[in-house]
């Protein structure tokens, strides 16, 4: 059984579709589609609608359609707080024949062009009229941010939170008290803070006075630092270095000399722990 249909104004270019499949006896009407993209480039879609009893010979609605619907662009929006998976993507169109439905995986469709609640990564985007022309396009990489990380250095009364990860433009508070400033003085027993982004993604944490003491006991050198460093205690159970982004990439357990051989040279983070708690968090740069 064939389907034959003329394609104007192209009087002399025939379109021939085989029926694929049987029809289910249990069926009245069902509805198969065609897809034919020989001319100029231009994609047809054929919409049959037969009747399962007249299924060998007769067709009824029986419709040629140019599929010009294009996705022109897409708006991305990346994730506000890491985790948060509240990523989206505006999808702008032009063509296509009445209400356009929109995907990320060719299953699922909504008629809002902008699609929600996304995780970070790459997406395929979907579109699709109601004569199922269907359009798709590849998104840019969905954004998220990297966790907030503070580290603290505490000299006399003056405490300096200095702050990385996130989405930048931080406001610190201490004790209760904001500021834009990462430097707070008069800080002569515990506290807390808690540091924000522009987007309003959180890092906050306590200190108890005899924490602050052994923080402003703590001094790592050679600072900067080209095989190895060290800490002026040995009251600690481990030390961990970790980059700017918190990954751990050495531990120590009581050594006397750190190594740093082997590790790029660069800004990283040590964190020094006793009884399982963090005492403190420096910075050390490797020269090497």
């Amino acid at each position: 059984m064939k389907v034959e249909v003329k394609l104007k104004p192209k009087e002399k270019v025939k379109l021939k579709c085989g029926l694929l499949g049987s029809v289910p006896n249990s069926t009245t009407n069902y509805t198969t589609s065609f897809v034919y993209s020989g001319v100029s480039g231009i994609e047809f879609r054929i919409k049959v609608t037969e009747s399962a009893s007249n299924h060998e010979s007769k067709y009824s609605n029986l419709g040629v359609y140019e599929c010009n619907l294009r996705i022109e662009d897409l708006i991305e929006s990346p994730i506000s707080c890491i985790h948060m998976d509240d990523g989206q993507v505006e999808v702008l169109t032009s063509g296509g024949s009445g209400v356009l439905e929109y995907s990320i995986d060719n299953l699922s469709f909504q008629t809002s062009n902008t699609l929600t609640n996304l995780a970070s990564g790459f997406y395929t985007i979907y579109v699709k009229d109601e004569n199922l022309c269907l359009a798709e396009f590849q998104s840019n990489s969905i954004w998220e941010p990297d966790h907030i990380l503070v580290t603290e250095e505490y000299s006399g009364d003056t405490l300096t939170l200095i702050a990385t990860g996130g989405t930048g433009i931080y406001q610190y508070q201490v004790n209760g008290s904001w500021s834009d400033s990462m430097t707070f003085v008069n800080i002569n027993s515990g506290y807390t803070f808690e540091v924000i982004d522009r987007n309003g993604c959180a890092f906050s944490d306590e200190l108890s006075i005899e924490e602050v003491d052994q923080k402003d006991q703590v001094i790592l050198y050679p600072n900067p630092a080209h095989l190895w460093f060290k800490v002026n205690t040995s009251q600690f159970d481990r030390i961990d270095l970790s980059d700017l982004n918190g990954k751990v990439i050495r531990t120590y357990v009581q050594e006397e000399f750190h190594s740093i051989i082997g590790i790029d040279k660069g800004l990283y983070l040590v964190t020094i722990y006793r009884d399982n708690k963090k005492v403190d968090t420096k910075r050390l740069v490797v020269s090497n």
